[in-house]
């Protein structure tokens, strides 16, 4: 499944470092509120825990990519098929 959306990761922040867990808000009292009624959390956390649930359900990890000024994220499904009696995933 492809997912794009218009614009850029918000501010000074690279791709890079959005992996590795730092966020940048565009928000601030949007993202506030969110927080105090327990609809956001873990700053920063959202790309780590997307690969950590791809990895539990045996998926390929998505793919990041920004692309001019938009932001893309590429979910790849699990493909089952049965070679010598052993399940193999492929993208």
């Amino acid at each position: 499944m492809e997912i794009s959306s218009p614009g850029t990761l918000y501010g000074t922040l690279t791709l890079e470092e959005a992996l590795s867990g730092r966020s940048s808000v565009r928000n601030k009292t949007l993202a506030r509120t969110l927080e105090k009624v327990h609809v956001l959390e873990g700053w920063g956390s959202g790309f780590q825990r997307i690969n950590t649930m791809c990895q539990e359900y045996g998926v390929a990890l998505p793919e990041f990519t920004e692309i001019g000024d938009m932001f893309r994220v590429n979910f790849y499904r699990r493909q089952n098929s049965e070679i010598g009696g052993k399940i193999e995933n492929r993208r």
